[in-house]
């Protein structure tokens, strides 16, 4: 039985940076995290949405999330000057813990205020109870020192926290020798309070840039019922849990044909890359089961392209499974090629990775509460070809394991329902399904034939759409000989040339 108090433990192992409680400031921080590399940012800022925590908003403009995070940070952006690469600005959240014996939210933002205070050279400029969203909320700004770059700087600042929960409890210290009047003097009564904190920080002279950002971003901020959010992804769980306990009792993977399937990849209707996918019944160290492999090419730039081969297998019960994961971006010299290996055993996971030459070994233990939901590999790829499409407004959630981070994500698809949609110029009803690979995470949206097929993928600036493989020839002749190459990548663990 998977309950909600399961799923707030077992999320907290998840790479969510989910409902930590703390206490911390963020004022004298050292700007010195690395560059972290994204594309250009879309001309229309699009809200970060974290239901698990409960809140949604629009990040500030051009800032970049930072994807390597403290745990103990929700969600985290920084903005770096184009030709310097300084970091002028960063945008945190993070959970904070309230306790004591403060009764109403002003006594909370005196408190608070004097924690800030206690800081050196922290000086107070605006203070203020308002509400955001339906909540109560404090929002303080200030002034304090803090190093930029390794030099130490004033530092101005704007925090609001936002109270999410609020729990009175009374103590009886009395003893049963007292009077009534006695007895009530000794209750006590304390709070539990928790708030949802946002921080923007930057150099003082970049005061009134950050007063403009801040108004926009908070502005935008809205609160969500977190229990809401629990009970669903409890039923997506208990569904999914369903799901995989049916997928092999029904041999469901042995339904799946073995052809292979064909896609094309575009960016603004121009065609940039091919995906070949295929699923074959194998045996692998003596254990019968099923193998997915895919194959894949893009053009990154005029001369700059990428290949990635991925082997997936996982036994009829689900049970155990094991993947091979090859990518390499350009060729020749200035190649740069990365690789993984995996190997799942009931209730460990262990890998091993290699980014040019560099390995790291990881080894991760699977709970109980994670291993019945957890999602193979292979079955996360063809998923919409193995659920019910007629069971709409329906979501799945599944625990998938991250090698990049060690540990597991939460993985939700939802059948939406029927739609219509042009596919290569004729008009077709599909099914509409979205896919969200951790909570938080903007959902990629698909569009299925009947057979589950995958019709069309719309995956950030991407689209993904089914082909014949003649199709795909006509654009990329060369795509039978990418996979020989791609499939010897595999095998030698060498580069492309």
């Amino acid at each position: 039985m998977i309950t909600t108090n399961k799923i707030r433990k077992t999320q907290r192992m998840y790479d969510t940076g989910m409902r930590p409680l703390i206490f911390g400031l963020f004022l004298c921080m050292v700007f010195t995290l690395p560059i972290i590399g994204q594309e250009k940012s879309d001309k229309t800022v699009k809200p970060y949405v974290d239901t698990l925590n409960g809140f949604s908003i629009l990040p500030p403009k051009d800032g970049v999330l930072n994807p390597e995070k403290n745990p103990k940070i929700i969600a985290e952006w920084f903005f770096y000057t184009p030709k310097t690469k300084r970091i002028e600005w960063s945008f945190r959240v993070t959970r904070v813990l309230g306790t004591g014996s403060h009764t109403d939210i002003q006594s909370f933002a005196d408190e608070f205020a004097r924690q800030l205070t206690k800081q050196k050279k922290t000086k107070i400029l605006n203070e203020k109870v308002s509400k955001i969203s339906g909540r109560d909320a404090i929002e303080v700004s200030g002034i304090t020192e803090g190093k930029i770059d390794g030099e130490l700087r004033k530092v101005y600042f704007r925090r609001v926290w936002v109270r999410t929960t609020f729990e009175k409890i009374e103590i009886d210290m009395s003893t049963p020798q007292e009077t009534p009047k006695e007895k009530k003097k000794d209750k006590v009564t304390l709070v539990n309070a928790e708030f949802l904190s946002f921080e923007l920080v930057a150099p003082l002279d970049n005061r009134d840039i950050i007063d403009a950002i801040w108004e926009k971003s908070v502005g935008s901020l809205k609160i969500m019922d977190v229990e809401k959010t629990l009970t669903q992804l409890k039923e997506n769980s208990e569904r999914a849990k369903g799901f995989l306990q049916d997928l092999w009792k029904n041999k469901g993977l042995a339904q799946i044909s073995d052809k292979p399937m064909w896609y094309l990849v575009s960016v603004k209707d121009k065609p940039v890359g091919w995906v070949m996918m295929q699923i074959k019944p194998v045996r692998r160290n003596y254990i019968d089961g099923f193998e997915l492999r895919l194959c894949s090419m893009r053009n990154e730039s005029k001369d700059r392209v990428s290949m990635g081969r991925q082997q997936l297998f996982v036994d009829p019960k689900l049970e155990g499974g094991f993947w091979k994961i090859y990518t390499q971006v350009g060729s020749g010299k200035d190649s740069g090629l990365s690789s993984q290996e995996g190997l799942v055993q009931w209730n460990k996971i262990v890998c091993s990775i290699n980014k040019n030459g560099r390995i790291e070994a990881r080894e991760k233990e699977v709970p109980e509460e994670v291993r019945i939901i957890l999602l193979p590999k292979a079955v996360g790829l063809l998923f919409p070809q193995l659920v019910d499409l007629t069971k709409h407004n329906t979501g799945y959630t599944f625990a998938e394991y991250s090698s990049d981070k060690n540990t597991f994500n939460m993985r939700t698809f939802t059948v939406v329902g029927p739609e219509w949609i042009n596919v290569r110029g004729k008009r077709t009803l599909a099914i509409k399904m979205t896919d969200q690979p951790y909570l938080a995470a903007e959902p990629a949206v698909l569009w299925l034939g009947k057979d589950g097929m995958i019709l069309r993928c719309n995956t950030g600036s991407s689209t993904i759409e089914s082909a014949m493989k003649k199709q795909v020839l006509a654009y990329f002749p060369q795509a039978d000989a990418y996979v020989k190459a791609i499939n010897q990548l595999g095998k030698t663990k060498k580069k492309v040339r």
